[in-house]
């Protein structure tokens, strides 16, 4: 009979997991059980973990040929103490043991975050393990699994968010709102690993497991809110460990397993069970608050009945020697009772030692000799003066320690928020750092940046600024557009491939006017107020004070509305903005000795040079563009130039290739304006024909 080992955080081995297994084998579990009963008659448990002497002894005892190890961080939980040192004993173990299949179970909240020192010991963990493969020839499995629920699981963290959510009355969420995440139920899990255990497949494999209950906190918040009955929903921003949405669908192909449970499903009853835990638990504290209370006064009620009759005695007892007569022992009951028990004990003590005293005065003399004679009030207001004095004292030290101990509380917990406060603080820090100081993050970029712009070519700046604000801001909705002077439309020269068949031709700023007016006072723009039919974010183009372009971001996430987004698209137009003047100012400069004398036409080898990188744009869907042949008749070559020029656009080209024939290259063009610039050419005597 083979047996099974789960060993690691088995805090997370139900019964309903174990219920998969085949009856026929024996479990094992290593680890923190907390008492946990199972029902399975075959659940063996020990309290050893993978570092004690006695955990390796259990291969010795067992005939172990499959070790399920639990990670520490399952479930988005942070810590992860020791985590690598007691994989690498697990599998030492399993090797020495004679295992033939080792499954780890991991987060995969490490997936495709920022590289941090968690993620980098989780990857490590990783490698560990496929090392171990290949030099041991065990089968090596790694699952990576989202946040797990059960009915069972009181320690999970929707068992935890709900507990919370019931006491306080407020449900408090990883993350933000739009933060997804994934559950997969110990039901699914169980029935996953039975297979695995039956049919292992060989070697090493790491695959992504989908718990299929895909979901956003804002979506879970809200479903909790009306479950519990909650008023508030809280969100502390904080990303790091918390599981995704990962199914790369590897397990279904090789075990036919999908995930069954349905979380929406299972909620109710898993509130249901933590409701009636938490109601045990109150009850099970009032009773013994109550029993403790009792038990308190029962106490406090001999001991004034035991302290009463010793007074009693020993002031009858005493009351023939004269060496006694200075002292008064119902006085010392009474300040022992306050002092002890309060002022309520203490005002009590003084009525029973008031009651002592007058009975034994009644012994030889009359009541009223007593009652009328004031010198014999003395000794009773001395005991209800002591009494109330200390009781008082007694009860205002009490309230003030327990002031002291809740201020201690309160102190600790904001201790410990500030802790968490600044560890986050260095977390930002670290990040912030890795973005000015990272070669791939920042100075590293704008050079290289820098450098793809860095042409004389406008046509080529144009293709380099949009895949350089592309890789940078990760978007695919760049366009960048040209604005004659004293002109309100902007035309467009070149956008992302992704919105070049759906993007205008050309767009009029004065229907735009909070970016029109924007762009007068030169100043970028960014649509905070989230204006239909707006961009994102704009920016201008001046030269010497003149708008002549604008760069947009069509679209962009949520969360890249933001300042420090809004930041570096101002510093990739600035470098955009730079190197567009300069390839405009460097053309004039030498736009004489680029176009044959007397013409609007470019030489051959400056032609060529536009054509190329607009075949480049049209084959990277960047841009749009018609190349025609001229038609001059018995014109030459400067009246061409002259009739051509008034009938098109500033963006379009003029020039001559090496055949020395005439062509018009129209930009961002289509069969409309094709039939548009030829029937106004028609009339003066040219023709265009397509290329």
């Amino acid at each position: 009979m083979e047996d099974i080992l789960l060993t690691g955080n088995i805090k997370f081995v139900t019964n309903a997991m174990i219920a998969h297994f085949d009856k026929s084998q024996r479990i094992i579990l290593c680890g923190d059980t907390q008492g946990r009963k199972y029902k399975n008659p075959k659940v063996v448990t020990y309290s050893y973990h993978e570092y004690d002497d006695e955990y390796r002894g259990i291969y010795k005892s067992y005939n172990i040929d499959t070790v399920v190890q639990f990670s520490k961080v399952l479930d988005g939980q942070k810590r992860m103490y020791d985590e690598m040192e007691n994989l690498e004993n697990a599998m030492y173990c399993s090797k020495m043991g004679g295992a033939n299949t080792f499954i780890y179970i991991t987060s995969n909240d490490y997936l495709d975050g920022p590289d941090t020192t968690r993620s980098r010991l989780l990857h490590s963990c990783e490698d560990i393990c496929r090392r171990f493969s290949e030099d041991s020839g065990m089968k090596v499995i790694i699952l990576r699994v989202p946040y797990l629920f059960s009915v069972e699981l009181y320690d999970c963290t929707l068992s935890r968010i709900i507990r919370k959510g019931i006491a306080e009355k407020s449900v408090e969420l990883s993350g933000n709102g739009e933060t997804e995440t994934d559950f997969l139920s110990d039901e699914d899990i169980g029935e996953l690993l039975s297979r695995i255990i039956d049919e292992p497949s060989g070697g090493y494999h790491a695959t992504n497991i989908g718990g299929g209950n895909k979901i956003c906190f804002a979506k879970l918040g809200e479903i909790l809110k009306t479950e519990l009955n909650v008023s508030e929903i809280k969100y502390d921003n904080y990303k790091e460990a918390v599981p995704g949405m990962y199914d790369d669908g590897q397990i279904r192909l090789s075990y036919g397993w999908f995930a069954q449970v349905d979380m929406k499903e299972a909620l109710p009853d898993i509130i249901s069970v933590i409701d009636s835990d938490i109601r045990a638990e109150r009850k099970k504290k009032r009773q013994f608050t109550d029993t403790q209370s009792l038990r308190a006064g029962t106490a406090a009620v001999l001991e004034m009945i035991f302290l009463f009759a010793v007074s009693e005695l020993l002031s009858y007892f005493t009351s023939g020697f004269y060496r006694m007569d200075y002292v008064d022992f119902r006085l010392l009951f009474v300040v022992i009772m306050g002092t002890i028990h309060g002022t309520r004990a203490g005002i009590t003590a003084s009525v029973l030692a008031g009651i002592g005293y007058f009975s034994h005065s009644l012994i030889g003399t009359d009541w009223q000799i007593i009652f009328f004679n004031i010198e014999n009030w003395l000794p009773f207001v001395s005991y209800f003066l002591c009494g109330s004095i200390v009781g008082h004292i007694r009860d205002k030290n009490k309230e003030y320690i327990s002031f002291s101990d809740e201020q201690q509380k309160i102190l600790e917990k904001k201790y410990i928020f500030l802790s968490e406060l600044y560890a986050r603080t260095l977390e930002n820090k670290e990040d912030y750092s890795r973005q000015i100081v990272s070669y791939e993050d920042s100075f590293g970029k704008i050079y290289r940046v820098v450098c793809r712009l860095n042409s004389t070519v406008t046509d080529k700046v144009f293709y380099e600024a949009v895949n350089a604000m592309e890789e940078i801001l990760e978007v695919k909705s760049v366009a960048i557009y040209s604005i004659a002077a004293d002109s309100r439309f902007a035309r467009l020269n070149v956008c992302s491939r992704e919105i070049n068949d759906s993007l205008a031709k050309s767009v009029d700023l004065q229907q735009l006017p909070q970016i029109y007016t924007s762009f007068k006072e030169n100043h970028s723009w960014y649509n905070a107020e989230a204006l239909a039919d707006y961009p994102a974010y704009a920016a201008p183009v001046m030269r010497d004070g003149s708008l002549i372009g604008a760069i947009f971001l069509w679209e962009a996430a949520s969360d890249d509305m933001k300042m420090d987004y809004y930041n570096k698209f101002n510093i990739m137009c600035g470098l955009v903005k730079d190197a567009l003047v300069r390839a405009i100012e460097y053309n004039e400069r030498e736009e004489g000795m680029q176009m044959k004398a007397g013409t609007r036409f470019l030489k051959p080898e400056y032609f060529e040079n536009i054509i190329e990188m607009k075949e480049r744009l049209g084959k990277d869907g960047m841009s749009d563009y018609m190349l025609l042949r001229i038609n001059t008749g018995n014109m030459n070559l400067g009246q061409v130039s002259e009739v051509v020029s008034h009938s098109i656009r500033n963006t379009d080209v003029l020039g001559l290739r090496k055949d020395n024939i005439t062509y018009l290259l129209l930009n961002q063009a289509d069969e409309n304006n094709f039939m548009k610039v030829n029937n106004r050419l028609k009339p003066k005597g040219i023709s265009l024909e397509r290329v």
